[in-house]
């Protein structure tokens, strides 16, 4: 359950107080076999904040079941109630209106459309491949003792009984059936109530709660609990990537992020999460959606792990991410964003839409797109060199100015040499042009490649089975490429030469479709 921030741990001495005593209404066999297990005794131990009170019945010892004690106890709370329960031993009571305790609204816990009380049957799971190894588990009702042993770690095994939380948590006793628990705890540790191997190997998840209780808790992993998730690890597939990227989400933020991806790649899951990713687009974009919220060094991290990622810097060649890293040590969260926006968007730092134009007088058609292309490289290449100038338009216009009055007289130079201006491209343009050739068509029906030759010469390869179309005609200058006429050959037929990059598109466009390729 997700608490609101007002839903304290005072709220939940309360709440286990009065179930304390209105158990006890029902019949002291009720009090005795309900009981509060797992997050509550391990917060209130580690002095934590408690605001999940996880209650399970014992409904093999009582002869009743949790649907049985919901009802009962909505009926004794003095307020507007719902019940719900499911076939798998699930039982929920929602508050709907002021329920006042001790001087506290105990509906608080329903505020946010949880359920103010939540009790299961004590059950045992019985896992296979076939329920998706730890997905969808077979589930019937069992003992206390049953259940507790079929918990991820010593730790979550602790339990009160209701009947002793009538003072609060402070007089309770706190039950350890593996005799582990409680010694566990004060070590530190992430230890399995039984054999770690097939505890994470029934449900694979339980590694990532591993690495959730080291980074939110500080509990570590032992050598032996690591050596089972290591040779488990691969059983990680076996699970819904719904549930895998949950589980990551639980415990992603900007404090921990850090963490998260060092105990991965530590547990050696990252190989794991890689191999998903690759082949699992769903998966693969909620993972990109989430490095977007995070610093920008996160999405560096994972790329650098091998985990296929897309972030507004994507684009980028790996020199000027490798010096994103850097300048990650250095900037401000907001900094980080600011700079991601300018790169992504670098007009955005100039916040002048007809600076850019007025620099291109007498330029026309592809000659413009070739100059604003050329710029917009110039302006990351800056950035990237001096990130905190993008908090200062008139000294970035300056630079430009004077640039762009070099580079003018370098291209007068050119022309009276040559007796023409050849259009230009920065590599980073050129590269979204072969993106663009390779996304006009779905995925994996065509291939686009590049070669460049020992003269400085590109070409770009369009390859599909039993056709290539060749565009040659780039040539290497200064951090892109010049091109005058660019020669679009077909199966070794020269089809086309032209100057104008949307014309080339169009060429492939028309062949690809005429190999009956998807859109």
């Amino acid at each position: 359950m997700n608490k609101l921030s007002y839903v304290s741990s005072e709220h939940s001495t309360v709440l286990m107080k009065w179930l304390s005593k209105a158990t006890k209404s029902l019949g002291s066999e009720v009090a005795r076999n309900t009981y509060v297990v797992g997050g509550a005794i391990r917060n209130f131990k580690l002095n934590m904040p408690v605001k999940d009170v996880d209650i399970v019945l014992d409904s093999v010892e009582l002869g009743k079941n949790s649907a049985w004690l919901a009802d009962e106890l909505a009926d004794l709370i003095p307020a507007e109630t719902e019940t719900v329960s499911d076939n798998y031993g699930v039982a929920k009571v929602y508050v709907k209106t002021e329920w006042v305790v001790d001087g506290l609204d105990l509906s608080a816990f329903s505020a946010d459309g949880d359920a103010a009380i939540e009790i299961v049957d004590a059950r045992s799971e019985t896992y296979s491949d076939d329920t998706g190894g730890g997905y969808k588990p077979s589930v019937s009702k069992s003992t206390i003792k049953e259940d507790i042993f079929r918990r991820d770690f010593t730790y979550n095994t602790l339990m009160w009984r209701l009947s002793d939380l009538a003072k609060g948590p402070e007089k309770a006793e706190i039950i350890d059936l593996t005799g582990c628990g409680l010694k566990d705890l004060e070590a530190g540790e992430s230890r399995c109530p039984l054999d770690p191997e097939k505890t994470f190997y029934d449900d694979p998840t339980r590694m990532l709660r591993a690495v959730k209780f080291l980074v939110k808790y500080g509990l570590k992993v032992p050598k032996d609990t690591s050596r089972a998730i290591y040779k488990t690890r691969w059983a990680l597939k076996k699970v819904h990537h719904n549930r895998v990227y949950t589980e990551i989400q639980k415990i992603l933020n900007e404090r921990t992020w850090k963490k998260v991806v060092s105990s991965l790649e530590e547990l050696g899951l990252v190989e794991v999460l890689s191999e998903i990713a690759n082949e699992n687009e769903a998966f693969r974009v909620s993972l990109s959606t989430s490095a977007k919220k995070l610093p920008y060094r996160f999405f560096i991290d994972l790329l650098d792990l091998g985990l296929p990622i897309k972030h507004e810097v994507s684009f980028l060649d790996r020199k000027s991410i490798d010096r994103l890293r850097d300048l990650s040590e250095s900037l401000t969260r907001e900094q980080q964003d600011d700079l991601v926006k300018a790169l992504k968007t670098p007009g955005w730092a100039i916040k002048d839409k007809k600076f850019l134009p007025s620099l291109a007088k007498g330029l026309r058609g592809s000659d413009m797109r070739g100059f604003m292309m050329s710029k917009m490289d110039e302006l990351r290449d800056l950035y990237l060199e001096n990130p905190l100038i993008i908090y200062n338009a008139d000294l970035i216009k300056s630079k430009l100015r004077e640039s762009s009055a070099q580079r003018v007289a370098s291209r007068h130079l050119e022309s009276r040499l040559f007796g023409l201006f050849p259009n230009y491209i920065g590599w980073q343009d050129l590269k979204r042009f072969q993106d663009q050739l390779q996304w006009m068509f779905k995925q994996g029906q065509h291939t686009v490649k590049s070669r460049l030759d020992r003269s400085g010469e590109k070409s770009i390869f369009v390859e599909t089975e039993g056709s290539v179309v060749k565009i040659s005609g780039f040539k290497k200058q200064d951090s892109g490429f010049s091109y005058r006429s660019l020669s679009v050959e077909v199966d070794g037929r020269l089809v086309k030469k032209t100057d104008d990059l949307s014309e080339v598109k169009k060429i492939v466009s028309k062949h690809l479709s005429g190999l009956g390729l998807r859109k």
